[in-house]
């Protein structure tokens, strides 16, 4: 028997056997194939949401990476010294986001250095934007960042996700979510801490604004 018979005698036995198997195969193979295709409208609209903060095309634009200079044994957490300045083009004021997350300023560019001030620093704010809703929010620097002056009767809850709203940056860079709210002590506004999902001693490298 000839090598095209073969190929063809295999081919028929193969069909043969397609024709005896019950449908209930043929619609999981469609699902295997159809899972890496969904469409945007079975996404869930809470994940539509997380992608459209998160994953802003700013982040991917307009930033350039830099190393983070070490200052062991003190590891201040407040400013930041980038190995890149001027002359790659770093923005003075622009944004600086560690693994997608908007972590600070650049508050000064030198030829071949930028240092950041971070949501660490006491003297750092933010106007910044809470979950769907979209409440108004600023962000207030610290050991422990957090949220003020939130409307005391806002629909936020913990998980939320807290996003840029100042016209200094790109509008929507994510910042962290939200924790627990409770009543401030004028009782007309409520705060929250920022939840960070990140170390700030294990930062190692930067993305910075460019111009």
């Amino acid at each position: 028997m000839t090598g095209e018979k073969v190929i063809l005698l295999g081919l028929a036995l193969v069909f043969v056997g397609l024709l005896f198997l019950p449908p209930s195969v043929f619609q999981g193979v469609a699902h295997v194939f159809n899972f890496g295709f969904r469409s945007a409208e079975n996404i869930p609209t809470e994940n539509i949401s997380v992608l459209q903060v998160s994953v802003h095309p700013y982040a991917e634009k307009n930033m350039l990476v830099a190393d983070v200079y070490s200052r062991y044994p003190f590891n201040f957490k407040n400013e930041l010294l980038a190995d890149a300045g001027a002359s790659d083009n770093v923005k003075n004021g622009g944004a600086a986001i560690f693994d997608g997350v908007l972590i600070g300023k650049i508050i000064e560019v030198k030829d071949r250095t930028a240092v950041i001030q971070t949501v660490f620093d006491p003297s750092f704010s933010l106007p910044v934007r809470i979950g769907k809703s979209k409440t108004d929010a600023l962000l207030i620097g610290g050991v422990e960042p957090r949220l003020t002056m939130i409307p005391k009767n806002a629909d936020i809850a913990p998980g939320d996700l807290v996003y840029s709203a100042s016209a200094n940056f790109e509008y929507g860079l994510l910042v962290g979510t939200a924790g627990t709210p409770t009543i401030s002590g004028t009782n007309v506004f409520s705060e929250a801490p920022l939840i960070l999902g990140y170390n700030p001693l294990d930062i190692r490298y930067l993305s910075l604004e460019s111009k």
